[in-house]
């Protein structure tokens, strides 16, 4: 029988594994993040007392991504991906999520739209070195956070001050601003 329950800190290790074997680079101090910004968002299955999936949540207000929906591989094809995400999408229509968008995998695109998403772009991942404008970016500095997450907000809409902030907090050595 398939059971879903909020994803507590001895879950993050069984959530890493299953980020590692799809090659996504979480790290454990990722999920501890995502639990820390949703604490009742984030879910892990379990069948016969073994972990065989999860998926996160992100909100912004009337405004959310579920996200990190991994399915063990070894069981994957058995409906625990759509109830995780109907888990998910769920929890998020309680909270008064009106919207939500995903980035998801094209192998299960089929499934997301299944459940109601729709295409509305493609997303491009790049992996490199900055380029010659390198030179013109300023280190980061703290008096600088407001700025930036008014920056975000007016660019993307959405009210992510907590987020951004936490970011700027924790990454603010490797951030530069132009």
């Amino acid at each position: 029988m398939l059971t879903i329950s909020v994803m507590t800190r001895a879950d993050v290790g069984f959530a890493t594994g299953l980020a590692t074997g799809e090659e996504w680079g979480y790290l454990e101090e990722d999920f501890r993040r995502l639990m820390h910004f949703e604490p009742e968002g984030c879910f892990v299955a379990w069948m016969d007392e073994e972990t065989v999936g999860i998926v996160t949540t992100t909100s912004y207000g009337d405004y959310a991504f579920p996200g990190s929906l991994i399915v063990r591989k070894t069981v994957r094809g058995r409906g625990i991906g759509e109830a995780l995400l109907n888990h998910a999408i769920n929890h998020l229509t309680r909270r008064g999520v009106r919207t939500m968008e995903l980035d998801g995998v094209f192998p299960a695109a089929s499934q997301y739209m299944r459940l109601g998403f729709r295409d509305k772009y493609l997303s491009l991942r790049f992996e490199g070195q900055g380029g010659e404008q390198e030179d013109e970016a300023l280190p980061y500095s703290p008096e600088m956070a407001e700025n930036i997450v008014s920056f975000d907000g007016a660019k993307t809409g959405l009210s992510r001050e907590r987020i951004v902030k936490k970011l700027l907090e924790e990454f603010g050595d490797s951030v530069h601003v132009m």
